[in-house]
């Protein structure tokens, strides 16, 4: 499956060593059927919506 089609998990977390570790076991785990995305703010979490729905519909 090409990764821009796959489902998408979203991790959000303040603390970078925290969503480090995070990204790297849900990519263990799931990179095979998911797009793994983290960013360290709900805000910027938030302002990426919008360009990973315009992405899904193309």
């Amino acid at each position: 499956m090409a990764d821009d089609k796959k489902p998408i998990i979203l991790s959000v977390d303040d603390d970078l060593q925290v969503l480090r570790s995070l990204k790297s076991d849900l990519r263990q785990e799931f990179k095979n059927e998911y797009r793994i995305i983290s960013t360290h703010s709900a805000k910027e979490a938030l302002a990426t919506l919008p360009e990973l729905k315009k992405q899904a519909k193309q």
